[in-house]
């Protein structure tokens, strides 16, 4: 395939890239595409890609950690064969996507798996998925606090909300600053993650409550320098609203500045990537993943 790494490191990004970031228009990740970067140790991929494709990151032997977003339905072959550095997989796919059979062959498949709580019978019936042998609910982390406390990062947040008497579920909706929702993510009166959708998901029974002070969630994927509001809603069983609050706030960072992309690493026609950071040109204009005009 044309622009694909090679089996010796040499790919289309150099072999000295450790994490790469791909853009929030991408619905499909290329076969090949980060093949064999054995530097790489982070991916964020984002929540519109749809599938992944051969051997998109084969033989990445220094990726730690995996968070696959819940747009995702399908993993061909070999997408993370050799990935033997990998510590844990995030899965946020209310319905397991479709893997190849070689999907994650060398991976160790002892290492935990995380998906949503309500899915994991699914996860364990499902092809390949049922090779993993630790196949737990991801949560969000207990903490102690009162109210609501949003520390902003460059592309997201770090939501903690206080647990409320006789709360069945909490609601964590985003938006922007124009009202448009950006995800919806609903957590049991345990913390743990029933679904996160860009539309409001069922609710599901939960396990019994835990005697804990609160949550705190990191909600990644959002756009640097950007405003949004995170309502947190807690509800009672029987669909009553116990709780809302509503906070402001707005991600770190501004948009990096570059004088010459042209130079740099052509995917295709559009994208490029230099240093590796992926940019995406249009016409004379040139946008950096988050979508903001650095040329």
């Amino acid at each position: 395939a044309k622009n694909c790494p090679n089996r010796s490191g040499d790919s289309l990004f150099g072999n000295q890239v450790t994490s790469f970031i791909f853009g929030n228009k991408v619905e499909t990740i290329p076969a090949l595409c980060c093949g064999y970067m054995n530097k790489l140790t982070s991916i964020i991929i984002p929540n519109n890609v749809i599938s992944i494709g051969n051997g998109a990151f084969r033989g990445c032997t220094g990726l730690k950690n995996l968070t696959i977003p819940n747009s995702v339905t399908s993993i061909e072959y070999d997408s993370f064969y050799g990935c033997t550095s990998l510590k844990s997989i995030i899965c946020e796919a209310t319905t397991p996507p479709v893997c190849g059979n070689t999907t994650f062959d060398k991976v160790k498949k002892s290492i935990p798996l995380y998906v949503p709580a309500e899915s994991i019978e699914l996860y364990k019936a499902a092809k390949v998925w049922n090779e993993f042998t630790n196949i737990f609910p991801f949560q969000a982390a207990d903490v102690n606090v009162t109210d609501v406390i949003v520390e902003p990062t460059d592309n997201g947040a770090i939501i903690q909300w206080p647990m409320i008497n006789g709360a069945y579920t909490y609601e964590l909706v985003i938006k922007d600053k124009n009202g448009d929702i950006i995800c919806t993510l609903i957590f049991n009166e345990q913390g743990q993650l029933l679904s996160i959708a860009f539309n409001a998901p069922k609710r599901n029974n939960a396990p019994q409550q835990t005697q804990t002070a609160g949550f705190a969630f990191t909600v990644t994927g959002l756009d640097s320098g950007t405003r949004y509001t995170a309502t947190i809603t807690s509800k009672a069983s029987n669909g009553s609203v116990l709780n809302t609050t509503t906070v402001s706030f707005t991600t770190t960072g501004q948009p990096q500045a570059i004088n010459n992309v042209y130079g740099a690493a052509k995917i295709d026609s559009k994208k490029i990537v230099r240093n590796g950071q992926l940019y995406i040109q249009q016409g004379d204009k040139t946008y950096n993943a988050q979508g903001a005009r650095v040329r």
